[in-house]
């Protein structure tokens, strides 16, 4: 199970739960999201907490359906391993 979190700054304004099939993500993580506003992106996957390149979030803009970040943006485990 992946664990979404949306940040306004600081302040955590959705979350929701996607399901893990195949390596492919599938479901929604309904969010008022305003136009070309900028937000941050949290994850954890079956409890462990995932980084972006050692940042805690992701920074991102909001474009529609589409979000700005390029694939070394792909999260990474942190932890045991690293």
């Amino acid at each position: 199970m992946l664990q979404v979190f949306i940040y306004d700054g600081d302040t955590l304004i959705c979350n929701g739960q996607l399901n893990v099939v195949g390596g492919k993500y599938y479901g929604n993580v309904p969010c008022d999201l305003n136009y070309g506003k900028v937000y941050y992106l949290d994850m954890e996957f079956n409890g462990q907490n995932l980084d972006f390149h050692g940042e805690e979030r992701l920074k991102f803009t909001y474009l529609g359906t589409v979000f700005l970040y390029t694939l070394e943006d792909v999260p990474s485990y942190v932890g045991e391993g690293g």
